[in-house]
């Protein structure tokens, strides 16, 4: 019995040290508005919006079926930032979703999908969408 309370013990204390690891070592803690201006993300927050004209560009390049890639960063107004990896391959938007980096975020994760087209509604809204219509929102003008 005592060895099977060490070997527990040591699997939480093992466990608490490699997530402490990741967490405050492996892991990005910030992702700022300057830097993601500074690395070519098509950023929108409170600083306002940067480097626009790389999305548009992307849209033509979905609509002419080109083959592109972009980064999409949104802060929220504590400034966390919520990030899309957009990769067109001429025929699939591939999106990776990172909102691992909001501490205050409902859901701290990475997501992937694909979709089919990007639309736009009267907000100035732009989401992607995958063939059978569900959507998932990117950015606002």
């Amino acid at each position: 019995m005592r060895k099977i309370v060490k070997i527990c013990t040591l699997i939480i204390v093992l466990a608490l040290t490699f997530g402490g690891v990741y967490w405050f070592i492996i892991h990005p803690k910030t992702y700022k508005y300057d830097t993601a201006v500074k690395n070519g993300d098509v950023v929108m927050g409170a600083g306002g919006s940067a480097n626009v004209g790389k999305f548009h560009s992307f849209i033509k390049n979905v609509e002419n079926k080109q083959p592109d890639k972009i980064r999409i960063t949104a802060f929220s107004k504590e400034g966390y930032p919520k990030i899309f990896d957009l990769d067109f391959d001429g025929n699939i938007i591939k999106c990776t979703t990172d909102n691992t980096r909001n501490l205050f975020g409902r859901d701290n994760t990475k997501k992937y999908g694909e979709y089919t087209k990007i639309t736009k509604d009267e907000k100035n809204d732009y989401m992607l969408e995958d063939e059978t219509g569900k959507g998932v929102w990117i950015f606002q003008e």
